[in-house]
């Protein structure tokens, strides 16, 4: 604790300027006169707590205009302002106004976290040691503390007033701290050592002064960046139809570069169905993958078969689009058109078509009309006579196939037959024709759906027309049925 004498002074030595903190003792009534002061008398003392150098003058002036915050009474915690009078003989109180708190216009707490002050009549800030009006107190503390890492620490100044009752003074506190922080803003980007100039503001302790701040600063150093342009491209993908091919982006250009955005799709010349070269998507020499011919407002893919041929990868009549759906030998969705032996895509061939008793006359191969013509004589053929000489090849007469293909003969029946082990319905569908079992068409309608799979094939005779059969658990060719018959077609590339 360091204890203040008081000692008699020509001139105060202290300017407003430097006055940092004031706190007013006061008395509660007014008109006390003051005692234990006169003009030449102040009190100083100075300490240092954590490198901080605190002055400490008590003293009373002239016309100083005091303020603090009365504890006691009933307007305990108003705010009130004294003026010291001019010959320091008392002093005067003003209006009490809540909401003002401050001590003399232009001082500020600097470099101090806390200032306590104990007086004999009224508590202006921190503190619980208080004594009420008309009571004698002989001595009066200032504690100064300040917190340095989390760690408060205070030194205590006490002044002796050899038993003094009211008195007026004012503590003034001077700080001559040095700057040990600051602010820094980079004034320049992060060079390639590391570093950064940088420019500093806002010196703490608050009200400090000197000190040297940094001029740099260590930084994170990240290299310029060249975003990438260009990408070796490999197609991953065979060229579509629509002339795009996905690709896998390597080597992107300059060297060095990050980021940027590789295409992921290319053009590309889409390849021909009938180029006479296997390309694309294609399993063989413009045969499957996306090759697709059409007729009769339906579309077909192709397939090359276990034979090594290029066939339509679904019946007559049943679009390439519900292949997918086509999940076994007796799934609707694979039944296409029952036609009538040699003759055209006329309509006769759907299974909903009406019937008709009429056969037609010798050398007439048109019907013209779209009717299902009955067996009405039995003679099993929708003609009176037979012509052999329909549906042979791709220029044959009536042939219902897409350009470029034709009805299979029976040899090439028997071929893709053995080629894909062919025994049954089940192993008949589990080849790459996946055949389905339509059933056939006769003069009381459709007979047999998913129970046998009857195929027409190009090889005919007087009497004779080779039908490709498919049991549960036998598959073969032979002669069975007339052309009156309605059966399914699939059809093989010339």
């Amino acid at each position: 604790m360091n204890k203040i004498k008081f000692f008699k002074t020509k001139k105060l030595g202290f300017s407003l300027v430097e006055l940092l903190v004031v706190i007013a003792i006061i008395g509660i009534s007014s008109g006390i006169v003051l005692k234990g002061f006169d003009s030449n008398q102040k009190v100083e003392t100075e300490l240092e707590i954590e490198g901080l150098k605190l002055s400490a003058i008590i003293n009373a002036q002239k016309n100083d205009a005091l303020s603090g915050k009365r504890v006691e009474g009933a307007v305990s915690g108003c705010d009130y302002a004294i003026t010291v009078d001019a010959d320091r003989s008392g002093y005067s109180m003003g209006t009490c106004n809540p909401g003002t708190q401050t001590l003399k216009s232009g001082i500020t707490f600097t470099a101090i976290e806390t200032v306590s002050f104990k007086s004999p009549f009224a508590k202006v800030y921190s503190g619980s040691d208080e004594i009420g009006p008309g009571q004698t107190r002989e001595q009066v503390d200032f504690v100064l503390q300040k917190t340095v890492s989390g760690v408060t620490k205070s030194k205590t100044i006490s002044v002796f007033g050899n038993g003094l009752v009211d008195e007026t003074a004012a503590v003034v506190v001077t700080s001559s701290v040095t700057c040990d922080s600051w602010t820094y803003t980079p004034t320049q980007a992060c060079q390639s050592d590391g570093t950064q100039t940088v420019s500093a503001s806002d010196p703490q302790p608050a009200g400090c002064t000197g000190g040297t701040p940094n001029t740099t600063q260590s930084c994170t150093y990240v290299p310029p960046v060249t975003t990438c342009t260009s990408w070796t491209y490999t197609p991953t993908q065979a060229c579509q139809s629509d002339g795009t091919q996905t690709v896998s982006a390597s080597d992107p250009q300059p060297a060095g570069c990050t980021g940027g955005t590789p295409n992921t799709t290319q053009s590309c010349t889409a390849p021909t169905c009938s180029d006479g070269s296997q390309n694309g998507t294609e399993t063989g020499i413009d045969c499957g993958g996306t090759c697709t011919v059409a007729r009769d407002g339906v579309t077909y893919g192709t397939v090359l078969a276990e034979d090594g041929r290029c066939w339509l990868s679904t019946n007559l009549g049943v679009n390439v689009s519900q292949l997918p759906n086509i999940t076994s030998y007796n799934d609707t969705d694979g039944y296409g058109w029952l036609f009538q032996w040699g003759r055209n895509a006329d309509g006769h061939q759907i299974p909903t078509s009406v019937t008709t008793s009429t056969a037609l006359a010798p050398g007439v191969n048109d019907p013209g009309h779209s009717m299902f013509i009955l067996d009405y004589r039995s003679i099993m053929n929708w003609r009176y006579t037979s012509n052999v000489g329909l549906w042979q090849g791709v220029a044959g007469i009536n042939n219902p196939c897409p350009a470029g293909f034709r009805l299979p003969t029976q040899a090439e029946w028997n071929a893709v037959k053995v080629a894909a082990n062919m025994k049954g319905f089940i192993t008949a569908f589990n080849t790459s024709l996946k055949l389905t079992d339509d059933g056939y068409r006769i003069n009381s309608g459709i007979v047999y759906r998913g129970g046998q799979g009857l195929y027409w094939s190009s090889t005919a005779a007087v009497n004779s027309i080779i039908t490709m059969e498919i049991f549960s658990s036998t598959a073969g060719t032979r002669n069975v049925l007339g052309a009156v018959t309605g059966k399914a077609v699939r059809c093989i590339k010339d």
